[in-house]
């Protein structure tokens, strides 16, 4: 092949190729099959031949041995050039076609973003405020293990057994996605200090059947080994 491997690697390369879009994709949101990005990918991928490049392969066939060593090497670099700018080309345009606002897939998922929200960061627990906004981020990145670990290990475990038994990972990441969303603009609007190392943090945000049905919540938070942790919920 004019890249130097055989159609094995090549493959293989392509291959590796798609996954790692597959993956930029699903960072942002974006969940698509390899199937579906290799199929945008080739019905995007085709390109030109260079404009000399006929001309040397014309002018070659007439001279038949008058073929010099020069316009072999010419002719082989070509090649060599559009292999790798056709290579570079499909993956430019696979990858605008998917962030593209006018593909269909894209628009679909697009739909389930929220806008970014200074509040959805990670920023441990140092502090209850700190706290409440890790759990927020870690639920509106769907990465449940970060969620739960804003709790203290006895409400991490009645969580675990009642608010998500029966649910499906998927489901259970969905939720706590639509959850984040909702509460990507809460506010803290009182604190009640019960002891050193209890306190009560009373949360609002716009009301909504995947955060807060009532607009606001009041959170138990206890520090446990230096760091504030979620105890439960008084309302």
């Amino acid at each position: 092949m004019a890249l130097g491997t055989s159609e094995d690697a090549a493959k293989k390369r392509v291959t590796r190729a798609v996954e790692k879009l597959r993956r930029l994709f699903l960072k942002r949101g974006i969940t698509l099959s390899t199937a579906a990005i290799a199929g945008a990918v080739s019905a995007n991928s085709v390109q030109a031949a260079p404009l000399g490049l006929a001309a040397s392969v014309t002018a070659a066939a007439v001279h038949g041995t008058a073929v010099t060593a020069s316009t072999f090497a010419l002719t082989k670099t070509t090649l060599t050039l559009m292999a790798w700018t056709k290579l570079k080309t499909t993956v430019v345009v696979g990858t605008i076609a998917f962030l593209g606002l006018g593909s269909a897939f894209v628009t679909l998922h697009h739909r389930d973003l929220f806008p970014p929200s200074p509040k959805l960061a990670f920023v441990g627990y140092a502090t209850p405020e700190a706290t409440v906004q890790s759990m927020v981020w870690a639920a509106s990145t769907g990465d449940m293990e970060q969620f739960l670990a804003s709790f203290t290990p006895q409400e991490r475990a009645r969580f675990t057994s009642t608010v998500l038994a029966g649910k499906s990972d998927a489901e259970i990441r969905r939720r706590a996605v639509a959850l984040g969303k909702a509460m990507s603009d809460f506010s803290i609007t009182r604190k009640e200090v019960i002891s050193a190392d209890e306190i009560h943090v009373k949360i609002s945000a716009p009301p909504s059947p995947n955060g807060l049905r009532s607009g606001r919540s009041t959170l138990i938070l206890e520090r446990t080994a230096g760091e504030w942790k979620r105890a439960g919920d008084l309302d």
